[in-house]
């Protein structure tokens, strides 16, 4: 396994351009005999080049593998090993458990058909589990007829709306415009433990996250484009000068010309949050700029503008679930929408902080192994997850 094959596949992980077959085979190589010596001079060529290291980053290489070795000397339980990198690109840290759990920049990864982690968990001895959601939908026609678009749906879908042509392209809803005619709406809406994009007939493209809905005209007609949403939905806006666009949500009016923007406006969230990642919007008037987030209170409809990691935002478009969120209880809703799971609290975890991205095609079982190991105590009954004190 050359060196520079590594270097490369190392460096896109740190910088999150790594692809799924890359990240396949940077798990395979660490679960190797001979990685160590790979290792070692991968974090040569690291910390040699300025691109992966951060300049006056306090610890060295030397420091780092140290680091690395008391963690391999530590844990000798069967398919668990546990590596740790510390400093490389603003103290970028890599943690491998069983060979499935990766930390990036101080936040973990979890690779996809994870094996549960042997470590204990307060949860009963009862099996409890649940598949990660999966691509689906159902689409309300104009005249009042549901479409499911779940996979394997036997429902048939027209291809005609209106004037507006209408076709899936894989697990994408695609209308295409016609001759103006009536305005006709159409409702997409995705279940708990759902997820599904949409492509409008002006080209802009919506990517629904779990429980969630968009209401649309099957082509915009007349000088604005409107639509109306709940739950998460992100945006990447075909740019129209002449046209705005326009989303509803929970009493907030987002309008934009051309850009990309996450609206979050669960009806179970105390606020909508608009965040942006490219180009301008405004919120109820005001204006945001690329990296602000526009949290308007769903009590009192004041609006706090505050800096937000875009990125992390919209892991979930990328199949990623982000757990770095200082509200536990929002990170709880957001499990319990993408795995079809209740979760009730009994209490609250008291001095945990759980960060991190991981990927959302892992089972249940696996994450609450890992909240767990971080002092989450919890049990299961059923579907339900009750979090305990």
């Amino acid at each position: 396994m050359s060196e520079n094959r590594l270097l490369e596949v190392f460096k896109h992980y740190l910088d999150d351009t790594i692809s799924p077959e890359e990240l396949a085979f940077l798990f395979e190589w660490m679960k190797g005999k001979g990685f160590e010596g790979d290792l070692d001079e991968v974090l040569t060529a690291a910390f040699a080049n300025p691109a992966l290291a951060e300049p006056g980053a306090p610890e060295d290489k030397e420091e780092v593998w140290a680091a690395l070795a008391d963690r391999m000397r530590e844990e000798r339980r069967p398919f668990i090993r546990r590596w740790l990198v510390t400093s490389l690109s603003a103290a970028a840290a890599v943690l491998l458990v069983g060979g499935y759990l990766l930390w990036h920049k101080g936040s973990p990864a979890l690779a996809p058909q994870a094996q549960t982690p042997a470590a204990a968990t307060t949860a009963p001895a009862k099996a409890f589990d649940a598949p990660p959601g999966i691509k689906g939908a159902t689409l309300t026609l104009a005249n009042g007829s549901v479409v499911s678009l779940d996979p394997g749906a036997a429902d048939h879908l027209p291809d005609q709306q209106g004037s507006a042509r209408l076709s899936r392209n894989g697990h994408q809803l695609v209308y295409a415009a016609g001759a103006t005619g009536a305005a006709l709406y159409n409702l997409l809406k995705t279940a708990r433990g759902r997820e599904y994009t949409l492509v409008l007939s002006d080209g802009t493209k919506a990517w629904l996250n779990a429980g969630s809905s968009i209401r649309f005209p099957v082509q915009f007609e007349g000088n604005r484009r409107e639509v109306e949403v709940t739950g998460e939905v992100y945006f990447e806006v075909a740019t129209e000068k002449d046209k705005p666009f326009v989303v509803r949500s929970g009493g907030v009016e987002t309008t934009v010309l051309g850009t990309h923007f996450d609206v979050m406006s669960y009806s179970d969230e105390p606020r909508t949050e608009v965040t942006l990642l490219q180009g301008s919007v405004r919120v109820n008037g005001t204006l945001l700029t690329p990296g602000e987030q526009a949290n308007v209170s769903r009590e009192t409809g004041a609006l706090v503008k505050a800096d937000a990691d875009g990125k992390r935002v919209t892991a979930w478009t990328r199949g990623l679930l982000d757990l770095d969120n200082g509200d536990f209880g929002a990170l709880m809703r957001q499990i319990s929408r993408w795995y079809d799971v209740d979760v009730v609290f009994e209490g609250m975890p008291k001095g945990v902080h759980i960060g991190g991205l991981v990927h959302r095609d892992v089972r249940l079982s696996m994450l609450l192994g890992y909240l767990a190991d971080n002092g989450v105590h919890y049990k299961t009954e059923g579907k339900t997850i009750t979090i305990l004190p």
